[in-house]
């Protein structure tokens, strides 16, 4: 990420924040993808909990150098990030497939090289 877009962003400009942001944006995309492809449920639940994160971010800044900080991101990590994978689980388990379908898995499966995939 550095090189490939860190790096290209900060010569054209781009204060340290928005560079930040893109960043956290890519990462948020391809978290959504390696948590709702195995699910083969595409929910945008990975990517919104992690988006929630930068104005979280924000929201600790000001309790910086204290306990209190420190406990909003360990709850966060530790509760928020599981519970949104098990709203997957329950969601697939429910044959809950969201507005993933069968051209979405058969695309994938293409193009992991993935033949077996209906």
């Amino acid at each position: 990420m550095v090189e490939h877009v860190h790096g290209p962003l900060s010569r054209r400009g781009w204060s340290r924040q928005a560079v930040a942001l893109v960043i956290f944006f890519i990462s948020a995309v391809m978290h959504e993808l390696i948590v709702s492809i195995p699910f083969r449920n595409f929910r945008l639940l990975a990517f919104a909990g992690m988006m929630a994160q930068v104005p979280l971010i924000k929201l600790t800044d000001r309790f910086k150098a204290s306990q209190t900080g420190n406990v909003i991101f360990w709850l966060s990590i530790m509760l928020g990030q599981p519970m949104i994978v098990l709203l997957y689980g329950r969601d697939s388990i429910k044959g809950l497939s969201g507005p993933w379908n069968q051209a979405d898995t058969a695309f994938w499966a293409s193009f992991l090289g993935n033949s077996s995939a209906p």
